[in-house]
């Protein structure tokens, strides 16, 4: 299993995100798990492991933390 990859919007709690990144030249644009709009991450590498608990997203936790659906067709 990867570890989650966290990406820091603004220094501020519930502002580190977990979500897909789009490595450009500069910067890193990051769209968030939770729906959030996009935005440029404070951080080119990302974080593995927050040092604050608050640090992170509360919706992009309990979003990693539900299991995923899986479609099964009926025989």
């Amino acid at each position: 299993m990867r570890p989650v990859e966290w990406f820091v919007r603004a220094v501020r709690p519930g502002e580190t995100h977990h979500g897909r990144a789009d490595y450009r030249a500069e910067s890193v644009v990051v769209s968030p798990m939770c729906g959030r709009s996009r935005f440029v991450a404070l951080n080119r590498s990302p974080i593995h492991e927050c040092y604050y608990d608050d640090q992170r997203c509360p919706d992009c936790l309990r979003l990693l933390a539900s299991p995923a659906l899986t479609l099964v067709r009926a025989s």
